[in-house]
């Protein structure tokens, strides 16, 4: 931990460490702890961000030194790494929680809207949930940025977008059928 210097210097250098640490743990397989050490770096990088905008302190008129807007990229940069991974890692759990993983991904995209990861992991937990126009549509945007058109996890899931809408439609198709 970093001695000396504002506490949130202290803060940023404790989440970088989290989230190093959760990168070792995925790269190991061991998602769980990855997940806690993810969530520990979460909670370093929200105390910054209480630290920037704490009532209190401008209620008693106290300053505070001012968090440098290099830092306040930092901490978002890091914050959308977090979310991020944290999707990486549900979507690898024997029942992932996909409604989670679109929550995170969106965290992240709020951050960096060109973040293919986010935009494929997203398209993949849409496409389980079953909205398949919405995966499409998500993965079609990752299959537009910079190596995404080559990427066969991509083009994977995009037909099998096509393939449950054309099965769902169908099934209406069907339905239709039998009520006349």
């Amino acid at each position: 931990m970093a001695t000396g210097g504002p506490a949130f210097y202290q803060k940023l250098e404790e989440a970088k460490k989290y989230k190093q640490e959760g990168n070792q743990k995925y790269l190991a397989k061991d998602l769980r702890a990855a997940i806690r050490m993810y969530h520990k770096s979460l909670l370093y990088l929200k105390g910054i961000d209480m630290d920037k905008s704490d009532p209190l302190v401008h209620m008693l008129g106290q300053s505070k030194e001012e968090i440098p807007p290099d830092v306040l990229q930092e901490v978002s940069r890091l914050k959308g790494d977090c979310y991020n991974n944290l999707a990486a890692c549900l979507l690898q759990q024997p029942e992932p929680d996909y409604h989670k993983i679109i929550d995170y991904c969106d965290k992240t995209l709020v951050i960096s809207a060109a973040n293919q990861k986010a935009l494929f992991r997203k398209g993949v937990a849409s496409y389980h949930l079953g909205d398949y126009e919405g995966a499409l549509e998500t993965l079609t945007k990752a299959r537009g940025l910079p190596g995404g058109e080559n990427d066969p996890k991509i083009k994977q899931y995009i037909s099998h977008c096509k393939d449950g809408m054309a099965a769902h439609d169908q099934e209406v198709k069907n339905m239709y059928k039998a009520m006349f």
